[in-house]
């Protein structure tokens, strides 16, 4: 709490964060999700964090949520059981007074809430149509404001961010890219698809899982595979979860590989590119395209903004292929 009313610089009176029923494979939530394991070590399916502007801090949840939630409850943490009514998801009473409580005295106030989230179940969907209809409530995008509140990482969070990336680079290089190396080297006829399948299905062996453990430190309950996805055979979209088709994977050209995990729900995700049978040109935006890499590596200091290495990167393209700039 003492980091997010220092980091609070921001023309939002409140924050509301609501969880809905977590779906499989709903990624929609991701910011959310984030959100109650920085704050409480865990996930607290339909449950509604109200964080203001003061510290104070509402959680709004089931009685059987709430008798775990009892250890952080404070002057500053209140727990709030979720009032049954027949026939709405929410109680409209307990929406004014969250309302009221987000106001904070005023009488009006400005809302931070993660508008594009997907919502699942009927107590989310009542929670935030609701909230925005109440007076005195003006409902604001806060996407950039989370971004801000997760970036920094503490002595505790830094090693597993690290076992994260490495638990992805090690999927990528002794799994993905060796079963491509194997598939292309046979010329074995498969799909796209069959070899995310594939793949995917090594990395919930747990034979795997506790070599891994074994060799590298990796704890085989803290690991899991978010996607596989494999592009090749001329159609590409140019962004990392993108689902695997059922063309057949060919013998020659360029093929890109992604892979998303999280490690003690620490994300990662990492995407190569490979080339078979190079045309020159491909070579030549090939090598300049790991020199840019490279570059932008080496610049990524405190204090450096993101425009500013695009903008590098951009000079160096252009001064060094200008037919790619």
């Amino acid at each position: 709490l003492q980091h997010l009313v220092a980091a609070w610089d921001w023309p939002l009176d409140a924050i509301l964060l609501v969880l809905g029923k977590v779906a499989e494979d709903e990624v929609g939530e991701y910011k959310v999700l984030a959100m109650h394991n920085w704050l409480l070590g865990y996930e607290f399916p339909e449950t509604a964090i109200l964080l203001c502007k003061t510290g104070r801090v509402v959680l709004l949840a089931g009685a059987n949520k709430l008798k775990h939630l009892k250890q952080v409850e404070s002057a500053e943490v209140m727990l709030v059981e979720r009032r049954d009514v027949a026939g709405a998801a929410i109680d409209p009473e307990q929406l004014r007074e969250l309302a009221a409580i987000a106001r904070g005295g005023k009488e009006k106030a400005v809302l931070g809430m993660l508008r594009k989230v997907a919502l699942v179940g009927p107590f989310a969907e009542a929670l935030v149509n609701g909230m925005a209809t109440q007076e005195g409530i003006e409902i604001v995008e806060c996407r950039e404001q989370i971004s801000v509140l997760l970036a920094p990482k503490d002595s505790d969070e830094v090693p597993l961010v690290k076992k994260s990336a490495f638990f992805a680079q090690l999927s990528m290089e002794e799994l993905f890219k060796k079963k491509l190396e194997e598939v292309v080297d046979g010329e074995i006829k498969i799909s796209n698809r069959q070899v995310c399948d594939d793949v995917s299905s090594q990395l919930e062996s747990e034979e795997l899982l506790d070599r891994w453990q074994n060799s590298h430190g990796l704890q085989s309950s803290e690991q899991d595979v978010v996607f596989v996805s494999l592009q090749s055979g001329g159609k590409f979209e140019l962004r990392p979860r993108v689902e695997a088709n059922d063309s057949t994977v060919p013998m020659q050209g360029t093929y890109l590989l992604s892979i998303g995990v999280t490690y003690a729900e620490y994300a990662s995700c990492i995407s190569r590119t490979i080339l078979v049978d190079p045309t020159p040109v491909q070579k030549t935006a090939y090598a300049l395209a790991i020199e840019i890499h490279q570059q932008i590596v080496g610049a990524l200091k405190p204090g450096v903004r993101m425009k500013e290495l695009y903008s590098c990167a951009k000079e160096t393209v252009a001064a060094k292929n200008p037919d790619l700039a």
